[in-house]
């Protein structure tokens, strides 16, 4: 008859849980950083761009004009902006989620220290061995298989957030030739 030793046990478990979170960063890290610095820049500059339109919108006329010439234009790339802002804001979300990785699998262990208590005694030592496998596989499944998702999430974020940055860009300069017409 094999008894399990909990605290022999959560040690290796909480050991084997860093060591994994480790080699998830080594591996995409540095890419998550970039990222989130590239997420970042972008937002800052759409944010500039879209307080510094809407805050001199009253003085965007051009030279000898007393009004604005086809607003729609000034108020799509507004609304442009604003999409790149949003995305930029659920990328960020998501690389938040990734990077939390290691807090969630570390939340679990009081789940799986219960679970690896609850085992007994069993009559093997291989028996004993499975069942601790199968708590820690479906701790590590349900800390990691986020992960997945909310990489290619952070990612197609990130595309739609450049692409109405420039595309915001390119809207506005049109109206920028508008009213310099």
């Amino acid at each position: 008859m094999k008894e399990v030793i909990a605290e022999n046990v959560m040690k290796q478990i909480r050991q084997s849980g860093d060591e994994l979170v480790e080699r998830i960063r080594a591996v995409h890290g540095r890419y998550w950083a970039s990222r989130t610095d590239l997420v970042k820049t972008i937002l800052g500059l759409t944010s500039a761009i879209l307080v510094g339109t809407i805050s001199f919108s009253g003085s965007l006329s051009g030279a000898g004009k007393e009004s604005l010439e086809c607003t729609w234009i000034l108020y799509l790339s507004w609304l442009v902006f604003f999409c790149s802002i949003c995305s930029g804001t659920v990328s960020l979300w998501h690389l938040y989620k990734l990077e939390s990785l290691h807090a969630v699998f570390f939340n679990k262990t009081d789940e799986i220290e219960e679970k690896v208590k609850a085992i007994g005694v069993k009559k093997t030592e291989k028996e004993l061995e499975s069942e601790i496998l199968k708590i820690v596989g479906e701790a590590v499944k349900q800390s990691v298989s986020p992960a997945t998702p909310s990489d290619k999430i952070s990612h197609y974020s990130l595309f739609i957030q450049i692409a109405s940055f420039l595309i915001g860009l390119f809207v506005f300069m049109n109206f920028g030739v508008v009213q310099n017409a």
